[in-house]
């Protein structure tokens, strides 16, 4: 019985120390692999110098502390969202403040501004654009419209909205045009914002029957959460008309309509169209009463270029892939 015991004792001792043996060379084993992955990981980032090409790195790497020079950046692509600055484009009061300087001080007297609307604010300016400049944007956009979506989504709704699009972006230089700085120099101009706060501009071309059904251009918090909380809500609208419509095709502020008298802007070729979509006592709250509609071209066809200024820094958001 004692030997059994023994042999037992014995057999029992050497399973523990082969157990052991094998579970140490595993880890060995273990730890020189990730000293592999780590110093490949370490070769890819040691010879980036721009932080962009750290972040678009990052990106692709969950996880990772990146050398470059004496700087160690330890970011996850979760916190590279909200990028830029935080700065807000507009304040309380900042919007009655706007509009009263575009309609009041001389130096905009150039461009003709016309007062639809002071509560809210719906003002157009008349010749904000030459013939030849308002020419020379089609010209540029021929050849590049798609079918155009609605606002904040990506779905095609004919009956709905019927009219073609396109993106004058940086990715196809449309935005480096000769014919496109001067219009965005004149944005910032009348509105005094930062151009960094504004999508890219929109081309869009309505044939004969083209319209866009009644909408508001803010983009709900719960409809695109993550463009909301990183961008913030649309606070202005930049409207531009290209050409004259013969019959129809208006911008008709439908809820304005209530105060005796009609908010409906006809295209005039060069004319521009400004309104805010939020609160002058709160810039982050949608103001329904700007809420409009494209009415139908009945003859003819009609041309616009638009843009629409953000709360935050959406250049530096879009190009992180923060805003949806």
């Amino acid at each position: 019985m004692t030997s059994l015991l023994k042999v037992t004792f014995i057999s029992f001792s050497l399973i523990v120390t082969v157990l052991f043996v094998y579970l140490k060379i595993m880890y060995h084993h273990k730890e020189r692999n990730n000293n592999v992955n780590n110093n490949n990981n370490n070769n890819k980032y040691n010879n980036v110098k721009d932080i962009n090409s750290v972040i678009s790195l990052l990106k692709e790497d969950s996880h990772a502390s990146v050398k470059t020079g004496d700087t160690i950046v330890k970011e996850n692509v979760r916190k590279v969202c909200p990028s830029g600055s935080r700065e807000p484009s507009v304040h309380k009061d900042a919007i009655n403040k706007l509009f009263t300087r575009v309609t009041t001080l001389s130096k905009f007297k150039k461009y003709t501004p016309v007062i639809h609307n002071s509560d809210p604010w719906v003002v157009t300016f008349d010749t904000f654009l030459t013939d030849e400049e308002a020419d020379m944007v089609i010209q540029m956009s021929q050849g590049r419209f798609s079918p155009s979506a609605l606002a904040g989504a990506e779905q095609i709704n004919q009956n709905y909205r019927r009219s073609e699009s396109f993106g004058c972006d940086h990715h196809n230089k449309c935005i480096e045009h000769e014919s496109i700085k001067p219009i965005i120099d004149r944005m910032h101009e009348v509105t005094d914002i930062n151009m960094k706060h504004t999508e890219d501009l929109t081309v869009t071309h309505y044939n004969i029957g083209g319209f866009y059904g009644r909408h508001h251009d803010y983009i709900l918090e719960e409809s695109m959460p993550k463009s909301w909380k990183n961008c913030g809500p649309r606070t202005f609208t930049f409207l531009v008309y290209l050409n004259d419509v013969e019959e129809g095709g208006e911008t008709k502020f439908f809820h304005l309509d209530l105060k005796q008298q009609e908010v409906a802007v006809k295209p005039k070729k060069g004319r521009a169209i400004l309104w805010p979509n939020t609160f002058n006592d709160n810039p982050f709250e949608k103001d329904e009463r700007t809420a409009h509609e494209a009415l139908k071209v009945l003859k003819g066809e009609k041309y616009i270029l638009q843009t629409w200024f953000y709360m935050y820094d959406y250049a530096s958001n879009i190009d992180n892939n923060c805003c949806g």
